[in-house]
């Protein structure tokens, strides 16, 4: 999803980042003859081609996952595999990138302290006219830099621009694991096995963890950038007197960065969203340079490129899933006969090393007791306490309020005393029905399908320590102890979208 502003950005700055056909184009002219370079590009080629292979069999597989339920099971192996041998595959890219970018570097580090092809006359100490000289759409390259700098600062500005691809490079890398952990986070939440869970959300952790480490290098890679770029450019306005215009851009990168540390751990990628940032201020700093000395061509380039940065959604949300525990929640219904007898008896009830799950305790009994005197409730379990008491659950509920409502229904049915208990990693405890931990109202929301993400926001706001739960078409909020209470959410429900109805019940009226 994301990658395709990242891939466009590059190819505007710095054209394809490799060719698919079988001789892969040189990215940096001279570099043709070097044997390691060249095949470092081919493999790159050959490994992007077998990337976009898998991905696209991926897809076609996923699509047969939700249009054939009966063979899911299936599709859903195939798929593990395939997220295996792209991650592997992409591990590998990423090693060659380095690789590619070191030989780059190195070579243009080699070639500022060498005389030009050609051999470019020696400077005088008397410099030309910048008037005179001939122009570059690559700002830096123009003689104004190479002129009025010293060696070692125009080498360190000229190191920086060769920076600005592996930065780019390093942004694409990062959203590519980001459009990946998208899909795998649509499918970790539908997942119906464990163990397939797990397998997921650990990928998903190694993603998350290569992109805290990409997060890193953009971040020193772009420090190094902006340092030196705009320390030369503020020399050249400053060497020239040119106050109004370097205050105007000093304070316009001072605030670019002061918006950058304000949204520190808002998204996915601190670095990123720093990058672009300051990479527009730096731009804009870029533009004004040109036009101060009448740099003609790079002005035009650099007011594209200022045009496409605006367009950038870089504040991408962050992905920080919560591990599922597949608990078995099952809501209490009754049938006629009894769906247990003696060649199907009550079942113990399973206990779960994680996660947290309420039951509905019918009651406690010295021995073994008769499916018969249930009434027909289940799915029914039993354990034993620590007295040795046989003890009798109904249902399984994710939520208190759910559960509480199960209670309801079994007084209703005739049940004297239900009472809730609850599961949390392994260890059993009583919860109450009423007093501190339940309140005298609730909240009843009911309209159209589903809960809107503003609906649910509101209500987060109104009642951030509440149970929101679903009980058929009819969602639960609460319980309050305090009715002004649950009729602030009823406000900040309709004050969200008015096509829902939202109501106070008491719940001791019931």
């Amino acid at each position: 999803m994301k990658r395709l502003f990242v891939l466009y950005f590059l190819i505007i700055l710095f054209g394809p980042i490799s060719s698919r056909a079988q001789e892969p184009a040189v990215r940096i002219p001279g570099l043709e003859k070097n044997e390691t370079y060249m095949s470092c590009l081919k493999e790159d080629a050959r490994l992007q081609e077998r990337i976009d292979s898998l991905m696209a069999e991926s897809a076609s597989i996923r699509r047969s996952f939700r249009d054939d339920p009966e063979n899911r099971e299936h599709y859903k192996e195939e798929i593990l595999k395939l997220e295996e041998r792209l991650f592997a595959l992409r591990s590998e890219k990423g090693q060659l990138v380095d690789r590619i970018n070191a030989i780059e570097q190195e070579w243009i580090l080699r070639s500022l302290d060498a005389a030009p092809a050609g051999g470019e006359p020696e400077r005088d100490e008397e410099l030309p006219s910048y008037d005179d000289a001939p122009r570059s759409r690559n700002l830096v390259a123009n003689a104004c830099f190479r002129g009025e700098l010293s060696p070692g600062d125009y080498a360190a500005l000229r190191e920086a621009q060769s920076k600005e691809r592996p930065a780019a490079e390093l942004i694409e890398r990062f959203a590519d694991n980001y459009a990946r952990l998208i899909g795998m986070q649509d499918e970790y939440l539908t997942v119906t096995d464990q163990a397939a869970a797990d397998s997921l959300y650990d990928r998903m952790a190694d993603i998350r963890e290569e992109n805290m480490r990409l997060d890193d290098s953009l971040q020193t890679v772009w420090g190094y950038i902006l340092d030196n770029k705009s320390y030369a450019y503020s020399y050249l306005l400053d060497r020239y007197d040119r106050d109004e215009a370097l205050e105007s851009e000093t304070e316009r990168q001072t605030e670019a960065r002061r918006i950058a540390e304000s949204e520190r751990g808002r998204y996915a990628s601190d670095a990123m969203a720093a990058y672009f940032l300051q990479k527009q201020a730096l731009v804009d700093f870029e533009r004004t340079v040109a036009r101060e000395f009448s740099l003609l061509e790079a002005l035009d380039s650099l007011d594209r490129e200022a045009n496409y940065l605006k367009s950038v959604e870089f504040r991408l949300p962050r992905i920080e899933p919560e591990r599922r525990y597949l608990l078995d929640y099952q809501d209490v219904d009754f049938s006629t006969p009894s769906k247990y007898d003696a060649r199907n008896p009550i079942p113990a009830c399973t206990v779960y090393d994680h996660g947290t799950i309420y039951r509905i305790r019918l009651g406690r009994y010295r021995v073994k007791q008769s499916p018969a005197i249930f009434r027909g409730a289940w799915p029914l379990g039993y354990d034993r306490d620590d007295e040795g008491r046989y003890c009798y659950y109904a249902g399984g509920y994710a939520t208190a309020v759910e559960a509480r409502l199960a209670c309801e229904l079994l007084l209703k049915r005739g049940f004297r005393r239900p009472e809730i208990v609850r599961w949390v990693d392994g260890e059993r405890e009583d919860f109450p029905m009423d007093g501190s931990d339940a309140g005298s109202f609730r909240v009843e929301i009911s309209g159209a399908n589903g809960l809107s993400e503003p609906v649910r926001t509101a209500i987060r706001e109104a009642a951030p320590d509440k149970e929101l739960a679903r009980v058929g078409t009819v969602y639960i909020v609460g319980s309050f102890s305090d009715r002004s209470e649950a009729e602030q959410v009823v406000r900040a429900v309709r004050t969200a979208d008015a096509a829902w109805e939202a109501e106070v019940k008491e719940i001791s009226a019931e």
